[in-house]
């Protein structure tokens, strides 16, 4: 969870840059092919792998990754 912090008149809003952040990270290849999710919050997105979900949502100031393990997700461990 990231929260950006307001700055009381020296700088961006603290949503402004939470806005910044989240536009910034909207353009990079890790979410080339993300989806996004209407409704949840002021801005969010969902991106599906074979292994795992995971959900981001800016709500003002404060932005939220979750991200979900499907069931058939096997960790790389070592053998004994």
């Amino acid at each position: 969870m990231l929260h950006f912090e307001p700055t009381y008149g020296w700088g961006p809003s603290a949503t402004g840059s939470a806005r910044e952040w989240f536009d910034r990270e909207s353009e990079a290849e890790a979410r080339k092919n993300a989806s996004p999710v209407p409704g949840l919050g002021d801005e969010a997105y969902l991106k599906r792998s074979s292994d795992m979900v995971t959900v981001t949502v800016r709500r003002a100031n404060v932005i939220l990754t979750v991200t979900y393990l499907t069931p058939g997700y096997r960790p790389n461990r070592p053998t004994e």
